[in-house]
C-alpha cells in the first residue's frame, strides 16, 4: 500500500527503499515539470530531478513527518534549479518545452487553439526572470499557498507576493501585446 507522502518518508528514514521508489515516481511528472518550467532545459531538468532525489535520500534522516514532504522536496529542487540557473542561462527553446505538455482531449481545432495559448503563455512565462517565473509556477501551476511558496523558495512571504504581483503584471501585458 502506497500510503502519504509522509508515511512514505517514514519508511524510507527506516530503510525500506521500496518507499523511495513510490515518492520517486510519485513525483515524476509534478515536479519533474515544476523543474522543467524553471530551468527551461530538459537535459539540466533531467539532471536537477536526479540530484534533488540524490538529496532526499542522503539527507532523509532530516525531515521531519510533522511537515509536509512536497515542500521539503520542491525546495530541495528549487535551490539546485537556482545554483544551476545562476551557473549559465538556459539554451531550450520554448518550443521543445511546450511539445511536453498533453494534448487537450478536444478535436483538432480545439487541440490547435489550446496549443497556440499555451505556446503564447510559455514564451511569456519564458521572458520573466527566474525568481518571478518560480513564484508563478509555485502558486498557480503547482498550487501551492502563499506561506509555502516563500518557504520553498527561501524567501520572506511579501516577497513571493511581490514577485507574483509584478510577475503577473508582466505576463499580462505580454499576453495584451501579442493579442
Amino acid at each position: 500500500m502506497p500510503g502519504s507522502d509522509e508515511e512514505l518518508m517514514q519508511r524510507l528514514q527506516r530503510g525500506e527503499v521500496r518507499a523511495f521508489d513510490q515518492l520517486y515516481e510519485r513525483y515524476r511528472g509534478p515536479l519533474y515539470s515544476f523543474i522543467l518550467r524553471l530551468t527551461q532545459d530538459s537535459a539540466q531538468a533531467a539532471e536537477v530531478y536526479q540530484d534533488t532525489f540524490i538529496r532526499v535520500l542522503q539527507r532523509a534522516e532530516r525531515y521531519d513527518s510533522r511537515h509536509r514532504f512536497s515542500t521539503w522536496i520542491y525546495t530541495i529542487a528549487h535551490h539546485l534549479c537556482v545554483d544551476r540557473l545562476r551557473a549559465r542561462r538556459p539554451q531550450v527553446s520554448i518550443e521543445q518545452v511546450a511539445e511536453m505538455l498533453p494534448a487537450a482531449d478536444e478535436g483538432v481545432e480545439a487541440r490547435m487553439e489550446c496549443r497556440q495559448q499555451t505556446d503564447r503563455a510559455l514564451r511569456a512565462l519564458g521572458t520573466l526572470p527566474a525568481e518571478q517565473r518560480a513564484a508563478v509556477l509555485l502558486r498557480v501551476v503547482h498550487g501551492y499557498s502563499q506561506q509555502e511558496a516563500a518557504q520553498i523558495a527561501g524567501v520572506p512571504e511579501g516577497t513571493i507576493k511581490s514577485r507574483l504581483h509584478y510577475a503577473l503584471e508582466k505576463l499580462r501585458q505580454i499576453l495584451e501585446e501579442e493579442a
